[in-house]
């Protein structure tokens, strides 16, 4: 498994990488509270937290492994934590002292999902003592830098997948960031979303979530500052984003040098980043979604309209609309076709356009086509009808060609009957969607035909 982390030093092993978590993913999540601030007593004790396993889930009777862990930071998903201990129905408890490096409010807690709680200071501080899937919970406590507080978390599991996780979230964290930024040439910020965040049947309800579901598109609020405040350090700033879904990132798009979209990009991911900002891999990805601008620009849920919806009946201008995606490499697009002009039914079409690699680097390019039926109520303004990704020399040309018939050519009316439609349609072929009135234009070029006859199509 290679992170983004791993994959930047791996491809830059002579740069000197310093890296800061920053911030935490949400207002009220955490991070992982590192091993170097824990002790298994007071004094010159051993760093981490004496750990104790029972083979039962009350912590009951003498444990069946006692060892020293350097943090707490396990996912056992249905192994054995240790000798002894079984794979199911157990339960941990970890002791020690909490060492804060500076004075301030913190967030303590955990994330895990079975029975859980947290003492400090001999006060129980976080209590989650039933079964549970994966969540975290945590509080807010002051902190003086140097004291040594008693810390005790206690833990029980049951079956399947087991995660326990001691979380803390200190007020340094953006300061150390900026403090790292200050000292670099560029800054890569990698920000986003996780799949509990919103995945579905979650039990997270942070700031702009609720049980999986999305209550807004933009970045969480910490990840935000974090952004703005690297930003002011006056470094060029790259941003990757992670998530299975838009976020809408105006600010960075106005401020950042660079944004890359890696979605969760899988065990070597963070290979392919590192390919990416080194120009070692010239991208050509498309977006299978629009990037809206706020939630503002989607059409209310309650109404099953199609006015607004999706890319195809959109008017606004969003922050980057589906099938949008840049390159190192620049394209030109020239002589449209279609033949033939006049369409009736039964009868395929075939459109094409001559794309051309304008820049000095060799690169893929997608070629996308859109339909639209101007004279038929109701249908898309605009409709993905095709799409070829191609490979393009310095300076070579290629034409592009597809195929169009019945199908592709019908829409489908209020009703749900699937029909082809006489009237004309309007053709663009580029590298992206054609660009509305007010908006950005894209490199393509356009054509047009004529349905002559109809027809109504099986679906």
């Amino acid at each position: 498994y290679t992170t983004i982390l791993d994959g930047i030093r791996k491809r830059f092993h002579n740069a000197k990488v310093t890296t800061a978590i920053g911030a935490p993913l949400t207002e009220t999540s955490a991070v992982l509270l590192p091993g170097e601030y824990l002790r298994t007593g007071a004094g010159n004790s051993q760093p981490g937290l004496n750990a104790e396993y029972f083979a039962n889930t009350v912590l009951s009777s003498d444990p069946t492994l006692k060892r020293v862990d350097p943090a707490i930071h396990f996912e056992w998903n249905n192994v054995s934590p240790g000798p002894g201990v079984p794979a199911q129905n157990y339960s941990v408890r970890w002791t020690g002292v909490l060492i804060p490096p500076v004075d301030g409010d913190y967030r303590l807690g955990m994330d895990t999902d079975g029975g859980s709680r947290l003492f400090l200071d001999g006060k129980k501080i976080v209590d989650d003592w039933a079964p549970h899937g994966a969540r975290v919970m945590t509080t807010l406590v002051h902190l003086q830098a140097g004291l040594a507080y008693p810390i005790r978390m206690e833990y029980f599991h049951h079956s399947w997948e087991s995660t326990a996780r001691l979380l803390w979230l200190p007020p340094s964290l953006i300061q150390e960031a900026v403090e790292a930024a200050r000292k670099a040439d560029v800054v890569v910020a990698v920000v986003g979303l996780t799949a509990q965040l919103e995945g579905e049947e979650s039990d997270n309800s942070d700031p702009g979530f609720f049980g999986g579901d999305r209550l807004d598109l933009d970045l969480p609020r910490p990840q935000q500052q974090l952004l703005e405040s690297l930003s002011a350090t006056g470094k060029p700033l790259i941003v990757v984003l992670t998530s299975g879904s838009a976020l809408a990132v105006n600010w960075a798009q106005d401020h950042a040098a660079a944004i890359l979209e890696a979605w969760y990009p899988g065990e070597e991911g963070g290979a392919a980043v590192a390919d990416v900002l080194s120009g070692d891999y010239n991208p050509a990805g498309r977006l299978p979604v629009t990037f809206y601008k706020s939630v503002a620009q989607l059409p209310p849920f309650g109404s099953y309209s199609m006015n607004g919806r999706t890319y195809r009946y959109l008017t606004e201008q969003p922050l980057y609309p589906f099938g949008y995606g840049l390159s190192f490499s620049s394209f030109n697009y020239s002589d449209a076709k279609v033949t033939p002009d006049q369409v009736a039914v039964g009868t395929a079409v075939t459109v094409s356009a001559r794309v051309t690699n304008a820049s000095s680097v060799p690169g893929d390019e997608v070629v996308e086509l859109y339909l639209s039926h101007p004279g038929v109520d109701g249908a898309p303004l605009r409709a993905l009808a095709g799409f070829q990704r191609i490979h393009l020399a310095i300076s070579a040309s290629q034409t592009v060609t597809f195929r169009l018939n019945d199908r592709d050519l019908s829409t489908v009316d209020e009703a749900g009957i699937r029909r082809v439609v006489p009237g004309p349609v309007e053709v663009w072929i580029g590298g992206g969607q054609p660009a509305a009135a007010g908006q950005p234009a894209t490199k393509g070029v356009s054509a047009k035909f004529n349905i002559t006859s109809g027809a109504t199509l099986d679906d």
